[in-house]
């Protein structure tokens, strides 16, 4: 049974499916389903259009291989036009070509703060979990930006309370060793 895909998860599996084929990024489908836990033949039916993908498997692509998820969209969006058009046999796969190429090559360096983004979030153990902090903090911006500030300063204060409690307990430590001899 065939499921209707919301556009943009459709558009993003169209150019998410492009875009593996794609030098210099090739990914299998073996690869992809390991960066989202699942198996192969589940990736198939994602490009298949059998099941859709879902926002937190795309979540881990998009931070795993450092992609802009509009980007990726627009792709799909071209990737799309051209399936369309071969089934109706329309297409110049020269004009094709040269719009996979201009979007391939202009993107094919990520910009350093996404790298830096995404570096940070590989780094995570519960990359899971850095997922959804970060979608909490995209939802919370869309919300109000300026709160995003005030989570700033909650999180530094926090960070220097951890560390204030990690030093004295080290401080005890060394104190109470000190006594012993």
């Amino acid at each position: 049974m065939l499921i209707i895909m919301e556009d943009r998860i459709e558009l993003f599996v169209h150019g998410l499916k492009r875009w593996a084929k794609t030098k210099p990024h090739r990914k299998t489908q073996g690869e992809l389903a390991a960066v989202i836990g699942k198996s192969q033949p589940t990736i198939s039916d994602y490009f298949n259009f059998k099941y859709a993908p879902e926002p937190k498997d795309i979540n881990l692509w998009v931070v795993e291989f450092g992609l802009d998820e509009d980007e990726i969209v627009d792709l799909g969006r071209i990737e799309k036009r051209r399936v369309e058009r071969t089934d109706s046999q329309e297409i110049n796969m020269d004009d094709y070509k040269d719009q996979v190429i201009k979007i391939v090559s202009e993107h094919a360096n990520v910009v350093p703060i996404d790298q830096k983004h995404a570096d940070i979030i590989r780094r995570f153990r519960n990359k899971e979990l850095a997922v959804a902090v970060n979608q909490e903090l995209l939802e919370i911006e869309a919300l109000d930006p300026a709160e995003l500030k005030s989570i700033l300063r909650d999180l530094r204060a926090k960070k220097r309370i951890i560390q204030e409690e990690q030093e004295s307990e080290r401080k005890k430590r060394e104190n109470g060793s000190d006594s012993r001899e």
